[in-house]
Order: C-alpha cells, then structure tokens, then sequence
C-alpha cells in the first residue's frame, strides 16, 4: 500500500434498516491530521446504523487508540504508508480489521493487558483501554504486513431494532 491522497470510504449494508449486517472499510494515508479525519469519518458512517451512545464512545476510544498507535509506532515518520480499517457488524459484535504496512509490534505480539506503572513516561494505557472494552484482539503480521482484529459486543439494543 502507498500513500494516496485522500481517505476513501466505502459501504456496504445486507438492508437500509438500522441495526442490519453492514460493512465499512475506510482506507487512509499515514498524514499529519489523517487519524482524526478517518476516526471521525468512521464515527460518522456509523451513526446510522444504531449504535448505542456507549458503543459508540467505546468504539471511538478503541479505535482512537489503536489507529494513534499505528501512526505512532508502526509508521513513525513515515508518510508513505496507507492504513485500512475495515468494520462488519455481525450478529451482536463489532469486528474491526486493521491493516497496515508499517514495522511490526515488537516480538510479534500485543502487549501486556495490564494496568501500566505510574512511572512509566508513555505507553500501556492505550492498549489497556483497548484489551479491556474489547471482547477479543488479536495481532497477526502477514506478508510483511499488521493485522490488528478487535472484536467489540455490543448493547444487544442494537440487533433488537
């Protein structure tokens, strides 16, 4: 994946009713600003399918965190990679794919889900946050590229509708 200019997203949905399968993929350049826009496009197409207002913050901050640790550490300062988030509704769950081409997590694997030390400078909160509103993360680096799959339930209000 190189750098394009712009966020593309795409939708797909099984029915224009609220609260149905649907499936969202956004696909972004690694820019200065370009997390923020894409999280808050992401949150935008997702209005309308029904998420409750606490699913709808816990995604945000989940993916808030993950996509910020993508540019962060897998990009660093580099500006040429494309980051994919792809999000399919499937029965009461979230399932969040994303999918870069940046340096892997150190010793190819998530970090810890434990609370970080005070005295640590940065790092650990974020994935505390995301193991812990998630029902299930995993990591996997496949051709030379991250795979970060985050599996959230949610309110079952939302498959009720």
């Amino acid at each position: 994946m190189r750098a394009e200019q712009h966020l593309r997203i795409r939708q797909r949905m099984s029915s224009k009713t609220p609260g149905k399968h649907f499936e969202l993929r956004v696909l972004y350049p690694n820019r200065t600003f370009a997390v923020r826009e894409a999280l808050a496009t992401t949150m935008q197409a997702l209005e309308g399918y029904g998420l409750s207002p606490c699913d709808s913050v816990n995604v945000e901050l989940v993916l808030a965190e993950a996509l910020n640790n993508i540019a962060e550490h897998a990009y660093k300062d580099d500006t040429r990679g494309m980051v994919e988030l792809q999000i399919a509704h499937r029965d009461n769950s979230l399932v969040c794919v994303i999918i870069d081409d940046g340096a892997p997590m150190p010793n190819a694997t998530l970090p810890a889900c434990t609370l970080p030390e005070d005295d640590m400078p940065e790092g650990g909160f974020g994935w505390f946050v995301i193991q812990s509103l998630s029902q299930s993360v995993q990591y996997q680096r496949v051709n030379d590229r991250n795979h970060l799959v985050i599996e959230m339930a949610l309110d079952r209000s939302m498959t009720s509708s």
